[in-house]
């Protein structure tokens, strides 16, 4: 269990320092998504997760307003 923990924390830090240092689209993609991903699970917490699309909408809107 702990090599597992360990080799993927290995693999998430290099995985994080080449998104980082390439930058550009992919940098802005990857937190969209891992934003995405918080949104989702903040809100599978309280229970929201049925009405995400809803949510997600009005939320995506305010990202452009």
């Amino acid at each position: 269990m702990f090599k597992t923990r360990l080799l993927s924390g290995i693999v998430l830090v290099i995985l994080a320092l080449i998104i980082i240092i390439s930058g550009g689209y992919l940098t802005l993609f990857s937190l969209l998504g891992i934003s995405l991903i918080g949104m989702f699970e903040l809100y599978r917490v309280f229970k929201l997760e049925k009405h995400h699309w809803h949510i997600f909408l009005m939320q995506w809107q305010c990202y452009f307003m």
